[in-house]
């Protein structure tokens, strides 16, 4: 452990008492805790230039004052917690001169935006732990940090190292008939960092983007950071209602979709208004965000193309993560998009995220090109699709025609409406006590929100016997 203890060579106070003086503080403050060891004499000496008999000394006068304790053997430790807080401690000073500080129109934009996800909603559906690729992903990631001879991989190249890049452009064409090359692929670190730039680079202030309702809140917070207007457009069961949009006399830039797997409800769009949806950008001139969310798993149904894939004018800009497959070992996200926005996405991301980790990059690169990506998917897909079928026939049985079950089939959770005399919080109350991942529909709406419609999770409880945790929820809902 190091300490930040200045010595004042002009001051007349001996340097011992300098050096208790500075670790009084320090204690006082709070910034050093009962329990935790300080550096040993020599070590302290060392760090600070000084004699190790002016530390003893100063080490002898704090353990008379009863701040530091020597356990044999162990070392020396902090014994006293914190006490006074020292005087203008930047925790106890006013601070409604500094908050009147403006931040940016930016900042401002963002701190006041709406449709804050709360912290469940924030690890709502996350893959299953269990089920995770752990084995491959240790085996591939200590072979590239064994090694610095690919380090220079990483030089010039801001949208991401390219061994990746070429393993992304074939898993895409292979997986969802994208046209997209190595060349017109930026990798980020996240998803929510890929949603943030190409919004930044395509939409500006007081424009209008048309966004689903309900729909994504990072894409809401997103567009409503950057001074933009949000039009909220209904979804039905073949997703975004394009007649909608085009009966808007309102003038789109762009339109933000989750066409695959709809956010949150799971509606797949049909191929006739992913056609219309073209048509529409075609003749206004304007962008599709295409977020292919949660694409990967699908129950009973073929999967769609993806929007881009249908693209004649290059209007299509294509996002999607392996955050819903891989979390947290590595929630990457993508881009591919039209040639012609590469040169501004490679300079815009050189300011945002030059890079990261290039093992990691390396690592996934490998895990896709041998096949254990693709194997993943697979496995994990009859096993959500056990656990999904579960909890639709909990539900069912304990609920009867008390419940509507969204009968979408895809994603790794399930969308209900609840037909039930309580309110929300008591609903959501119930399931969290049962022990049942839910969380409420209503941050999702731009426009009016369901009552009593959930998002229920199969893919991570803490206890994976969903029958057992539906009976539990539906003992407490009868018990209101």
């Amino acid at each position: 452990m190091n300490l930040f203890i200045e010595i004042d060579s002009s001051s007349n106070l001996p340097l011992y008492k300098q050096v208790a003086n500075a670790i009084k503080d320090s204690i006082d403050s709070g910034r050093l805790q009962e329990g935790k060891a300080v550096p040993s004499t020599r070590q302290l000496s060392e760090h600070l230039g000084l004699s190790r008999i002016t530390v003893v000394q100063s080490y002898e006068q704090l353990i008379s004052q009863g701040y530091l304790k020597v356990i044999t053997g162990t070392g020396t430790f902090v014994s006293r917690s914190q006490t006074t807080p020292l005087p203008n401690c930047p925790a106890q000073a006013n601070t409604s001169h500094f908050s009147k500080r403006p931040l940016s129109q930016y900042g401002t934009r963002l701190m006041a935006g709406g449709n804050q996800p709360n912290q469940a909603e924030t690890i709502f559906g996350l893959p299953p732990a269990q089920l995770l690729p752990i084995r491959q992903w240790q085996k591939l990631l200590a072979k590239y940090c064994s090694t610095t001879e690919t380090l220079p991989l990483v030089a010039h190249e801001p949208l991401g190292c390219r061994p990746l890049r070429e393993a992304l452009a074939q898993y895409l064409r292979r997986s969802r008939n994208l046209n997209c090359s190595a060349e017109t692929i930026a990798v980020f670190a996240n998803s929510q960092q890929a949603v943030s730039l190409i919004t930044r680079l395509l939409i500006d202030s007081g424009d209008t983007v048309a966004v689903e309702n309900p729909g994504f809140i990072g894409a809401h917070k997103a567009i409503r950071s950057i001074g933009a207007e949000a039009l909220a457009v209904n979804v039905d069961e073949n997703g975004l209602i394009v007649s909608e949009l085009r009966a808007n006399p309102t003038a789109c830039r762009a339109v933000y979709v989750t066409p695959t797997h709809q956010d949150p409800l799971g509606a797949t769009m049909s191929r006739q208004r992913r056609q219309e949806l073209l048509s529409w950008a075609a003749e206004h001139n304007s962008y599709i965000i295409e977020d292919d969310y949660d694409c990967e798993y699908r129950y009973g149904q073929p999967n769609l193309q993806a929007i881009q894939s249908l693209d004649q004018h290059q209007s299509v800009v294509y996002i999607s993560s392996f955050w819903k497959l891989l979390y947290p070992i590595m929630p990457i996200g993508f881009i591919a998009a039209p040639p012609h926005l590469i040169p501004a996405i490679s300079q815009a991301k050189q300011l945002a995220e030059l890079s990261f980790s290039l093992p990691e990059q390396l690592a996934l690169a490998e895990l896709i090109n041998e096949g254990h990506l693709e194997k993943h998917i697979n496995k994990t897909q009859k096993q959500l699709a056990k656990w999904r079928q579960e909890l639709i026939m909990a539900l069912t049985l304990a609920f009867g025609n008390d419940v509507a079950i969204a009968r979408y089939s895809a994603g790794m959770h399930i969308a209900a409406q609840f037909r039930l005399a309580l309110s929300d919080d008591i609903i959501r109350s119930a399931a969290d006590e049962a022990g049942l991942s839910v969380i409420s529909t209503k941050s999702y709406y731009l426009a009016e929100s369901k009552r009593g419609e959930f998002l229920i999770s199969f893919a991570c409880q803490k206890n994976q016997n969903l029958t057992e945790l539906v009976r539990q929820f539906a003992s407490r809902i009868k018990a209101q």
